[in-house]
């Protein structure tokens, strides 16, 4: 049995049967030289997180590209422009009268 999370008027669990095909995960681990681990408990998580951290590291390089490009200049120019035409027309077309 595994908690399942569901909506009600707030987050709840419900415990709901789980099938895990064991034989066919052992076979994948031992086909891929990898470990199988299943955690029943919350002791047993805990031991297999402690083996997890015991195995070998590996530091990974990652080289990480990002092309930026600045498109608030057309607005930037738009706006100053029609703010210098505002500026135009007030002071002579639609220039009000005391």
């Amino acid at each position: 049995m595994a908690p399942y999370p569901f909506r009600a008027f707030r987050i709840e669990y419900q415990n709901v049967p789980v099938q895990i095909d064991e034989d066919v995960l052992r076979k994948i681990s031992a086909e891929t030289d990898a470990k199988y681990f299943r955690a029943t408990q919350h002791n047993k998580l805990r031991s297999i997180y402690a083996e997890i951290d015991k195995m070998e590291k590996t530091k990974i390089e990652v080289t990480e590209f990002r092309r930026h490009s600045e498109e608030y200049l057309p607005w930037a120019l738009m706006a100053g422009l029609l703010f210098v035409l505002e500026l135009l027309l007030r002071y002579t077309v639609l220039k009000s009268l005391p």
